[in-house]
């Protein structure tokens, strides 16, 4: 299960996002990141003014200044389909080019940014949002873009009958969804056209992240995709053959397994793409497009791990490849399971607690880790302003988790299942080096790598019965929020994605408040609350969000990278290629 395989792990993004976007983040059941919060009320944005036309005889540029030509050849992993039907986070990266979405997520999540919307107001309670359209954007096809396109994808991505995954994920708090899902409605009371060029979302709370998970869908044109009876639109042409977006490029075609094409759109409503043509590579292994990258074939690769660890310094020789800074919004974590019968230590807090202090996480990060590729964490929460200054932590300490053991007449000859899905050389070692360190503290451990399919038996199916998980270490990407991954511990929530067997009254009723808190300052200390729960009950133990650096060709001029998965490929109509 690689990052976006579960969920209980991970993890109606909109019939964009969904429609368009879509993955995990993790395989895991669970399934990112850092930096400034979130406006609670986001304040009327002005967008950036449409890029002025080209003139009809381009001086030669400057040294450092933007070439406009070439074509560039990207790496992508694994099949192609559209997001809305996959769990696999890389589908957004194609449709980035060709969509666009009402409101952006800056990649590196630090703001809102206009894009299809030119701005938005909040109403005083919080919870309508209406958007302002802009009016000088065109479909590829020439068709105008209007409100009818944002209330068509809202509601294709909440119909059952259009049957994404990521409806409720992301979009079951607007108004109406329960109806629509449960066949009373057609449409979404809570996704209103005012007129031609403004659109009103209405949730049923005013959680702040309702407004951002709205920067994650793209939107897909109603006069196409409308004339479609909903159960027929995940086989309808238009993803294979037309694609037709706002985008700053077209899609020209799709060969499986083998490519997807864009061409400039040179009608694009903003800044006009420097490059002429993007072309997809697919690639089933990690291996193979590495050695395309190395040869040139390829100008860029991020895939599930990007440049692998032990990869990096010989990748950073090479005289025409960039290793970029990659933090991938990704926590790594222990799961340990609380209701297999089989296993009756897990249930045990000081058993969980020994175990954190058997685990020397900085030796494991400067010796497995490059020092540099990852960071500790105490906590699953990776936007740090969250982050309790004097948060509990457990250092190495083997003595301590005897003492804890010994206090619950541990039977040091039981042997725990030990697993994980992360099929490489470099995960082999680190779990044989994280096996050695638990082994020091008396406690017996057998690990084992799981394929997809024996992972989702064990860690989803059978989670509360014998034939379940003990132990496994996972990933889950947490793009906006703390409490993207705090679902995963919560009594109940859509899919039943707590498989651990973790129940906590007080944890359930602080994240219940948190969604709807409206001040930074009321989200931040209950955020201090829960993690002090989470450090002392420890229904997870955290270890670390892995950086995972893509390489880059170096004639490929301002990329931008960062923790935003479903976005690294932001403002691509900017980066140029050297001529």
């Amino acid at each position: 299960m690689r990052q976006n395989r579960t969920q209980h792990v991970f993890v109606c993004i909109a019939v964009l996002v969904i429609l368009s976007m879509v993955v995990a983040c993790a395989p895991t059941p669970a399934p990112a990141p850092t930096q400034a919060p979130p406006p609670t009320q986001a304040p009327p944005t002005q967008a950036p003014p449409t890029a002025a036309p080209a003139a009809t005889a381009t001086p030669a540029p400057k040294a450092g200044e933007p070439q406009k030509g070439g074509t560039i050849t990207l790496g992508f992993e694994g099949a192609y389909e559209y997001q809305l039907w996959s769990w696999q986070a890389e589908m957004w990266h194609p449709d980035g080019m060709s969509h666009n979405a009402l409101i952006r997520i800056k990649n590196d999540l630090s703001e809102l940014i206009p894009e299809l919307a030119t701005k938005w107001d909040t109403s005083p309670d919080g919870k309508t949002y209406t958007f302002y359209l802009r009016k000088d954007v065109k479909w590829h096809d020439g068709e105008p873009f209007n409100a009818d396109d944002v209330v068509f994808t809202f509601n294709a991505i909440c119909n059952p009958k259009v049957g994404t995954v990521w409806g409720s994920q992301f979009f079951g708090g607007i108004e109406g969804f329960q109806d629509v899902k449960e066949g009373k409605a057609d449409k979404l009371s809570g996704v209103k056209k005012i007129d031609d060029y403004t659109v009103q979302l209405t949730f049923t709370s005013p959680a702040p992240i309702n407004l951002w998970w709205v920067g994650y869908l793209y939107i897909f044109p109603e006069h196409i995709l409308g004339k479609i009876p909903p159960e027929q639109i995940k086989t309808a042409d238009y993803w294979t053959k037309s694609r037709i977006g706002t985008g700053p490029f077209k899609f020209v075609s799709y060969t499986p397994k083998q490519s997807i094409v864009y061409e400039r759109n040179d009608n694009y409503w903003g800044q006009k793409p420097y490059i002429d043509k993007a072309i997809w590579k697919i690639f089933d292994k990690a291996e193979t497009a590495l050695l395309a990258l190395e040869k040139g074939e390829i100008d860029t690769w991020d895939g599930y791990t990007a440049i692998p660890i032990t990869e990096i310094p010989r990748f950073q020789a090479m005289p025409h490849i960039q290793v970029m800074p990659g933090p991938s919004g990704v926590t790594n974590y222990i799961m340990i399971a609380e209701a297999n019968p089989k296993f009756p230590w897990g249930a045990k807090k000081e058993f969980r607690q020994a175990l954190a202090y058997c685990i020397d996480k900085k030796t494991l990060i400067d010796t497995m880790w490059a020092k540099n590729y990852a960071e500790p964490l105490a906590v699953s929460v990776l936007q740090k302003r969250y982050v309790k200054p004097d948060i509990k932590t457990y250092n190495y300490d083997p003595a301590k988790a005897k003492q804890l053991l010994d206090s619950i007449n541990y039977d040091y000859n039981f042997e725990i299942d030990f697993n994980y899905y992360y099929a490489s050389k470099f995960w082999d070692d680190l779990m044989a080096a994280m096996q050695a360190q638990i082994a020091k503290c008396g406690i017996k451990t057998k690990v084992a790598l799981l394929d997809g399919p024996s992972w989702d038996q064990k860690f989803n199916k059978n989670w509360n019965n014998e034939n379940g998980f003990m132990l496994g270490v996972a990933g889950h990407g947490i793009p906006l929020f703390p409490d993207d991954h705090f679902v995963l511990f919560m009594k109940e929530y859509p899919e039943g994605r707590n498989v651990s067997g973790w129940r906590n009254s007080k944890f359930d009723d602080l994240v219940a408040q948190v969604k709807q808190a409206t001040s930074e300052e009321a989200r931040t200390k209950l955020y201090y609350q829960i993690e002090d729960i989470l450090v002392d009950e420890l229904p997870e133990i955290a270890l670390w969000m892995p950086h995972r650096p893509p390489g880059v060709n170096k004639r490929v001029q301002n990329s931008v990278w960062g923790p935003n998965y479903f976005n690294y490929y932001e403002n691509f109509q900017n980066w140029w290629l050297k001529q």
